[in-house]
């Protein structure tokens, strides 16, 4: 039996994201949904400046965490290695995507169910391959039998010195990546960008809101007030008139 996994080539990636369209048309996805998203990291000093990116997607892990922490046994593994997601069990709790350390789990919208990658299972059971290997342009994905010594992936990964990234979170993800970029150290930069601009940004806001609603709260008491004083001399001269 096979033991299916993939190698990704950074250093040949082009960023077209025609892998990502293929992936969207196969199953069907919305615009807003992907089951491969892309880390980007500007290195160098100008005019000597590159990006890398780096293909994020399900790894196909071999100590899967989302398999574990499923309740339903939705997530599961078939006998080549390949974690699918049984969408008839799927109840959408999320679990899987809080334990990802891919972050490769994402919400479809048409199912109501928590999908990802699945390596085109259906095309390997026609004996074809993933969508986004085929659509790869320059080639830098892939895929094979990784048990198998003779293979192109195991020949290009000993050839090439791929590894798999987040080695250290223990999943033994079968994806195995040639790149330059630490993906860890990129990782945490994204999620530190995220919280700058939160800090930059929406607690300002919010000081500027709730500022406004302060002022707007003593704008309404000052009217309120004026109301009420311009009613009592009415009254009062009301009643002088009447005497």
């Amino acid at each position: 039996m096979a033991r299916y996994g993939m190698l990704i080539d950074t250093t040949r990636c082009v960023s077209c994201f025609a892998c990502r369209l293929a992936c969207q048309m196969k199953n069907k996805l919305e615009q807003d949904e992907a089951f491969i998203h892309f880390l980007e990291k500007e290195e160098g000093d100008y005019p000597n400046v590159k990006v890398n990116i780096l293909p994020i997607q399900c790894q196909h892990c071999e100590n899967a965490p989302c398999m574990k922490v499923c309740p339903t046994g939705a997530t599961y593994k078939t006998a080549d290695g390949i974690v699918l997601v049984d969408e008839s069990k799927c109840i959408g709790c999320k679990y899987c995507v809080s334990v990802c350390p891919y972050n490769a789990r994402v919400e479809v919208k048409r199912s109501k169910t928590i999908q990802k990658c699945n390596f085109c299972s259906s095309e390997l059971e026609k004996g074809g391959e993933p969508a986004c290997v085929k659509t790869c342009i320059p080639e830098a994905r892939i895929f094979g039998d990784l048990d198998d010594t003779n293979s192109e992936i195991s020949q290009e990964i000993q050839k090439r010195n791929a590894k798999p990234i987040l080695e250290n979170q223990g999943t033994k993800p079968k994806i195995y990546y040639v790149n330059d970029m630490n993906p860890k150290s990129s990782v945490n930069e994204q999620v530190s960008r995220l919280a700058n601009w939160r800090d930059d940004l929406i607690k300002p806001a919010g000081g500027v809101l709730l500022g406004a609603t302060a002022v707007g709260l003593m704008g309404n008491y000052a009217v309120a007030a004026i109301s009420k004083n311009k009613e009592e001399n009415q009254q009062h001269e009301g009643g002088e008139e009447n005497e």
